[in-house]
């Protein structure tokens, strides 16, 4: 069985009670967005690197590596920059105030050693599609994953796996996409797609969901980091 849990934003407790739900032999997958405006980044970030659990990068991960050394090292950024302003880069910000600079760019490597996406070809559902997981959704770019690493299009590509917000994919008969990056309610759920994200770091939705593929089963907990 494999699971694949929503953005947790440095939600740690909540993140904790969710994981205890889960069995323990079960494999455990996340869509990114591990920090930011959540409490405890560094932590979320620990506990899935002590366990050794399976992610894909998110546009989080991506700005955070983009920018916290520079902010460490210099205070005087911190007020004009864009992630800390409006992605809530503030709170992974204090969450890494004890730490070393070399603690930081550990991390920072490890994050920026995580894969876009990931595919599953032996995890498969009765329609035989096989899971793949992204930050967001993949469908409608999936036929340039395989172009030339260095080209514009390639970057397009990665740009929009982290980043879009398309409302109805396009279907890709062969895989089954979970991603996150967008909040709802509750977990999206299709026949070719589903978003995991239900918000665990907004007051207004509060949740951390995982869903199990194939089954589509879904565990939610509710936000306890506030």
């Amino acid at each position: 069985m494999a699971w694949v849990i929503g953005d947790v934003h440095g939600c740690i407790k909540t993140l904790k009670a969710l994981l205890n739900k889960i069995p323990k032999d079960d494999k455990v997958i996340f869509v990114g967005d591990l920090m930011d405006r959540g409490p405890n980044s560094k932590e979320v970030i620990q506990l899935i690197k002590e366990n050794n659990y399976d992610c894909v990068r998110g546009n989080h991960e991506v700005a955070m590596c983009d920018v916290i050394l520079d902010l460490l090292a210099d205070n005087s950024l911190v007020k004009s920059s864009y992630w800390v302003n409006t992605w809530g880069g503030m709170e992974t910000l204090k969450s890494y105030g004890n730490c070393t600079k070399e603690e930081v760019i550990f991390d920072v490597q490890w994050l920026e050693s995580l894969p876009y996406y990931i595919e599953y070809k032996d995890i498969k559902n009765k329609d035989g599609r096989y899971l793949v997981v992204s930050h967001s959704s993949i469908g409608d770019v999936w036929e340039m994953r395989n172009l030339d690493k260095d080209s514009f299009e390639y970057q397009d590509f990665i740009a929009q796996i982290t980043n879009n917000r398309i409302n109805h994919p396009k279907d890709i008969k062969e895989i089954y996409n979970i991603h996150g990056h967008t909040p709802h309610k509750e977990a999206l759920i299709t026949d070719y797609y589903a978003d995991a994200d239900t918000g665990a770091c907004y007051e207004k939705l509060g949740n951390l969901t995982a869903i199990e593929f194939p089954s589509l089963r879904i565990i939610s907990q509710e936000n306890i980091d506030k």
